[in-house]
């Protein structure tokens, strides 16, 4: 646990933020990381938010996309291509088609 009077009311240090990042990979519950920083809740919660950054694999943009199963879109990547888009391997469809719609993630809604 970190000195009480240290940083009270003041920016978060780096090595704070570190800490923040590691019980995030770790699952560690908001209140539990706001209890071992000396910190209300609330603050570590809009850390997170502010500087909270998406990982996606190729795969995951291309099942990401609500429309997925009932996709028809042809012809994005050119016009003598003749297959569906969502099963082209050189298209990334969240970049280039317009019908993209992403699902939302649960887990990144959390914070």
């Amino acid at each position: 646990m970190l000195n009480k009077t240290t940083n009270k009311g003041k920016h978060l240090t780096v090595d704070e933020r570190k800490i923040i990042e590691t019980a995030l990979t770790e699952d560690y519950p908001l209140k539990e990381m706001a209890r071992r920083l000396d910190k209300d809740p609330r603050t570590i919660s809009k850390e997170i938010k502010r500087n909270r950054t998406f990982k996606a694999s190729r795969s995951e943009y291309k099942g990401g996309c609500v429309n997925r199963r009932t996709c028809h879109v042809k012809h994005i990547c050119s016009d003598a291509c003749n297959k569906l888009c969502k099963n082209c391997i050189d298209l990334n469809c969240m970049q280039k088609c317009s019908e993209f719609k992403s699902k939302s993630c649960i887990k990144s809604n959390k914070f």
